[in-house]
């Protein structure tokens, strides 16, 4: 049977496809207010998926190593920042959430629950929800920026890397989804995304011989960077450069680490410090993401970036180690797989939050929970 099929599965399968299948399903259909109010379920629910694989993971020593020192790493930023430094808890799980998203990856990837067939439906989901939503709401109800849970910087690359799965999986891309998918990133206007699509096509086109139908994908990702080209041109208007957000960010990065020590660019600031009140000031217009405490400090969150946030907060050293960490949580996938996810990490981490996002972190639940056969080598 094709779509949602009811059959007998293992708690944790059941809880990862029928549950993100529903939360998208019903935050999709509530929320053409563009609301959003159903992202905060997620993380629970990456907990609930953690404490579910410990009843069938097999954690290697090397795994549960890594995981005392993703904990002890966060509990000793909560007493630096927290008790000592008096930052409010919330600021500082946002500056640690990636390390967090690690922690709960380690008993997860010691589990092999989804089979192939559970990722391509998935896939075939995402993809007409996504279509049919995107489609109502920009043609129909005129919405620039469509979403189905929240922002789509977030949710299309959870999108684009289950796209790439279920390709996977088959051994083929899909050209029909592939279209579909271009056509969803193309109506959201996310630049970002545009980028993610190219990266996914790239690394299909590379798992190994060419066939007749990749020539297909070899338009489809001369098409996505057109597409992401023409989004630059069109996010940017007539301010040009200049007028891009992240440019502005960037441009404030730069000037609170000016006077940092080399040391610093390796540890990056105490843990967690505030950004200088002059950039503050300047990005007073995203005061949504001024700290907790409301009293007009912001922290690294408001740079959007993740790759300037983690330089920021923990250091080229700190980037490395999630690197490597993401690295050797996916010792089990095959390495063009394991490259094409750490790409992905450094492209959205130019613009939104990368591993720092639950979206990321669920796109790497697939990853390491999915069962690899031997055609996913070739």
């Amino acid at each position: 049977m094709n779509g949602f099929t009811i059959r007998r599965r293992d708690p944790l399968s059941s809880a990862l496809y029928f549950g993100l299948g529903g939360i998208f399903l019903v935050g999709g259909i509530i929320n053409f207010a563009d609301i959003g109010w159903l992202t905060p379920l997620l993380e629970p629910f990456m907990v609930l998926l953690a404490v579910l694989s410990l009843y069938s993971a097999r954690v290697p020593r090397s795994k549960i190593f890594l995981a005392m020192f993703l904990l002890l790493y966060i509990l000793a930023g909560v007493v630096l920042a927290v008790v000592i430094r008096k930052a409010n808890f919330l600021d500082f799980f946002q500056a640690y959430k990636s390390f967090w998203y690690l922690l709960l990856l380690i008993p997860i990837s010691g589990a092999r629950f989804l089979s192939e067939s559970d990722i391509v439906r998935l896939n075939r989901f995402l993809l007409t929800l996504f279509l049919v939503i995107y489609s109502v709401k920009k043609f129909f109800l005129e919405i620039d920026r469509p979403i189905v849970l929240t922002e789509n910087n977030f949710e299309l690359l959870l999108v684009c890397m289950v796209f790439y799965l279920a390709c996977l999986a088959r051994d083929r891309i899909h050209i029909g989804e592939m279209l579909a998918l271009g056509a969803i990133v193309f109506i959201s206007g996310s630049r970002s995304s545009a980028l993610c699509f190219a990266i996914v096509i790239a690394f299909l086109l590379v798992r190994g011989r060419l066939r007749r139908r990749d020539l297909l994908a070899i338009g489809g990702l001369v098409a996505a960077v057109i597409m992401g080209a023409i989004l630059f041109q069109l996010r940017a208007g007539a301010g040009g450069v200049e007028n891009i957000d992240r440019v502005r960010f960037f441009f404030v990065f730069t000037e609170a680490i000016s006077d940092w020590h080399w040391w610093n660019y390796l540890v990056g600031e105490p843990r967690i410090t505030a950004l200088p009140q002059w950039a503050c000031n300047q990005l007073s217009a995203y005061r949504g993401l001024f700290s907790y405490r409301n009293d007009g400090t912001c922290y690294s969150v408001i740079l959007h970036s993740f790759n300037m946030r983690v330089i920021y907060d923990h250091g080229v050293i700190g980037l490395l180690f999630i690197v490597g960490a993401m690295w050797r949580m996916m010792d089990h996938v095959p390495s063009r797989v394991r490259l094409c996810f750490i790409v992905l990490l450094i492209a959205n981490g130019l613009s939104v939050s990368a591993i720092n996002s639950v979206y990321f972190a669920l796109g790497l639940v697939l990853a390491v929970g999915r069962r690899v056969g031997a055609d996913d080598e070739g």
